[in-house]
């Protein structure tokens, strides 16, 4: 997909971008919430089959992080939009803010939450990663719609 999606910013189609985009965080979405259900319906004998039933005991955890893991592919697959519209320069600022803020989450969540703590502030992470990633995004198709007009590339100041 990340071909594609590369293709589409250089020739500035934006439709297909927001299409493919768009596919692309549907499947991310339908894989966390299908790993939250397995997680949730059959996370105890699962944890007790792979680790040790100590493990099972903690199922709601595991339930959490595959929210976490799921909010993670969303912002992975914007991720890929970003770098296909080479948007490079803001990656490295988005990641230290993610890294940050999911910093600051874990010194402040789980001393009062202990290990859910944890989980929520990977959430948190992804969420802000999600977030900014859209919006650069957002940003990156403005640009092509604009440039539209004028038929340059919308890389092309």
């Amino acid at each position: 997909a990340s071909p594609r999606l590369a293709k589409y910013y250089a020739t500035g189609n934006s439709t297909a971008i927001r299409t493919l985009l768009f596919k692309l965080v549907g499947v991310g979405l339908m894989l966390g919430m299908a790993g939250v259900f397995v997680a949730v319906v059959a996370g105890k004998p699962i944890l007790t089959l792979l680790y040790k039933p100590e493990y099972a005991e903690r199922s709601d955890l595991f339930a959490w992080l595959m929210v976490a893991a799921g909010m993670g592919y969303v912002s992975s697959f914007l991720g890929y939009g970003m770098t296909a519209a080479r948007y490079f320069q803001v990656q490295m600022p988005l990641f230290v803010l993610v890294t940050g803020s999911s910093a600051i989450a874990c010194f402040w969540l789980i001393p009062r939450q202990g290990l859910r703590g944890a989980a929520i502030a990977l959430i948190l992470g992804a969420i802000i990663q999600a977030v900014f990633s859209l919006g650069v995004i957002v940003y990156a198709i403005y640009k092509i719609q604009k440039h539209e007009k004028t038929k340059s590339p919308p890389y092309v100041s």
